[in-house]
């Protein structure tokens, strides 16, 4: 593996940020789908995945309440952590609640 590969952050399903969710160690009870769709109802969110060739590796969730955007849930995978996808999902989010 290339210590940068390339990649991609896009909106994804909150399905999607949940598998995640499951293979982040620190995460040991995560959220399943109904308490984020709980969560997310009624307000402007977003959930951005990043991904690599191989697939997803990392994800974030954040919503909007009041006027103030908060950053909830995320995590990447351990496999590729320390490769700046936490930190292009966060500007990415950034980029969105302006």
């Amino acid at each position: 593996m290339s210590p940068h590969p390339h990649f991609t952050v896009q909106p994804d399903s909150i399905e999607e940020a949940v598998a995640l969710s499951r293979k982040i160690p620190e995460l040991k009870d995560p959220y399943g789908a109904d308490e984020y769709r709980r969560r997310l109802k009624s307000v402007p969110h977003l959930v951005l995945t990043a991904r690599v060739e191989e697939g997803p590796v990392g994800f974030k969730v954040g919503y909007e309440r009041e006027g103030v955007f908060y950053s909830w849930m995320g995590g990447v995978v351990p496999e590729w952590r320390r490769r700046g996808v936490a930190q292009l999902l966060a500007r990415k989010q950034e980029e969105w609640a302006r």
